[in-house]
């Protein structure tokens, strides 16, 4: 099947934004609410885009849930996705990778094979270095130090 090429680049650029985005906030309620429920913070920051937005609104509801479990939840606005996307790179290389890699795949693929690569993207992320510092910076309440790969 041919690729679609009417798709602008303002679309790609909120896709990308939108799933970065999306990425990153799973990516910090599953390490904080499963993996580390015993450890978790008292405070955790979502960064949602500017006021106003539909993820800004997403964020505040996701505040209310994470408050009703008894977490402070702090709704952060930021300039949007390419803000999102400058901070969530400044992690784990790796693991930026694999965030590139499954934006690019989004395009090509449904739903449901897209969560399946997701899925997978994320285990294999569980088995680097940069993980495991994560964790353990999360743990210990300070900044990671990535690059361990």
């Amino acid at each position: 099947m041919p690729r679609d090429t009417s798709i602008t680049k303002e679309d790609r650029l909120w896709r990308l934004s939108r799933t970065a985005t999306i990425a990153g906030v799973a990516i910090v309620l599953l390490v904080s609410l499963v993996i580390l429920k015993p450890a978790a913070p008292d405070k955790i920051t979502l960064l949602t885009g500017p006021e106003g937005t539909g993820y800004h609104e997403l964020g505040k509801r996701y505040a209310v849930y994470l408050r009703d479990l008894g977490l402070e939840a702090e709704v952060q606005v930021t300039d949007g996705g390419f803000d999102n996307v400058k901070r969530l790179a400044a992690g784990a290389a790796r693991s930026s990778a694999g965030c590139k890699r499954l934006i690019r795949a989004s395009f090509e693929h449904d739903l449901e094979t897209q969560l399946a690569l997701e899925r997978e993207s994320f285990a294999e992320c569980t088995l680097t270095l940069d993980f495991e510092e994560g964790i353990t910076a999360f743990t210990e309440k300070r900044t990671p130090r990535f690059g361990k790969a």
